[in-house]
């Protein structure tokens, strides 16, 4: 008897293992059949999308729609790094942030942070800003280094301790740092810093409001102070791609959807687009791009 049970459960397990994730379907009364016309490029396709930015295989970066020629980095086993005049500002595999002067060709300051086994090694690149640089590391701190004094002036926690704590985008205004993590978004202002957790893809930034794409299919619209105004939920949504275009915020999903949102989060329509399944777009000012074809936006 024993035995039957047991042949009789092996094949139901195994089937009940097989069983597919719940993909996102559009609703009837927002989906919009139509015919959605690429341009092709031939001979120039991304070959990533890193922080704002489509790298293509011209080697030219589109950056929010300015265009301009790139080289490989300076110093290939870095993570990311920026470039000012003869100043080379770094972030290592390691966790190592450093500067390197060009002209003397050294090393004029590097400091190790905690190694951290992180799968996601997406970090913004550093940030000069006046006589500081910015610099995010991979264990989910940010850090503020002085030029002229050559030493590290505050070192803010972000994520610590958390199992993905690296920063993966970030807004500076004059009087606030807004930073996005994989688990939370944080504003840190002139005697005031707010947070919120959530399961994140990423962000747009507004002047006055700051949209956050959760990896469960929510957009959610917040003042600049992360006080919640307005969520929208795509059931079993997963966004690949997002901006957004003079009044239109667009949602690249997975499957192969484009769903076209406003700004207030009230009306939106989805378009197919099986094109774009599991390949690299990015979001400019004026267009959709997708490996080798763009789509201008906003959609007429």
């Amino acid at each position: 008897m024993t035995l039957k049970l047991h042949n009789l459960l092996f094949p139901i397990l195994i089937l009940g293992g097989c069983s597919s994730k719940p993909s996102y379907t559009p609703k009837p009364e927002h989906y919009q059949d139509r015919q959605l016309h690429f341009i092709y490029q031939r001979g120039k396709y991304i070959e990533r999308v890193e922080f704002h930015r489509a790298i293509f295989s011209t080697g030219e970066i589109d950056n929010f729609g300015n265009s301009s020629e790139t080289s490989s980095k300076l110093f290939p086993d870095n993570v990311v790094e920026s470039k000012r005049d003869n100043l080379v500002a770094f972030v290592k595999e390691n966790n190592r942030i450093g500067l390197f002067d060009l002209e003397k060709n050294s090393t004029i300051f590097q400091y190790k942070f905690p190694t951290v086994a992180t799968i996601d090694r997406r970090l913004p690149p550093p940030k000069f800003e006046g006589e500081n640089i910015l610099y995010f590391t991979l264990d989910g701190k940010v850090v503020i280094f002085s030029i002229p004094r050559i030493r590290i002036v505050k070192v803010f926690s972000i994520g610590t301790g958390e199992d993905y704590p690296n920063v993966v985008d970030y807004q500076l205004r004059p009087n606030d740092l807004t930073l996005i993590t994989h688990r939370k978004a944080m504003v840190i202002g002139d005697g005031f810093d707010e947070e919120v957790k959530l399961n994140l893809r990423g962000a747009i930034f507004e002047s006055d409001a700051i949209y956050l794409i959760t990896k469960d299919g929510e957009v959610r619209k917040y003042s600049r102070k992360l006080e919640l105004e307005k969520k929208i939920k795509f059931p079993f949504a997963y966004f690949v791609t997002w901006g957004e275009v003079e009044d239109k915020i667009y949602l690249i999903e997975s499957q192969g959807y484009i769903i076209e949102l406003d700004r207030d989060l009230e009306n939106y329509r989805v378009i197919p687009a099986p094109e774009l399944e599991d390949i690299n777009c990015y979001i400019n000012s004026k267009k959709l791009v997708c490996d080798e074809r763009f789509l201008r936006l906003p959609l007429q």
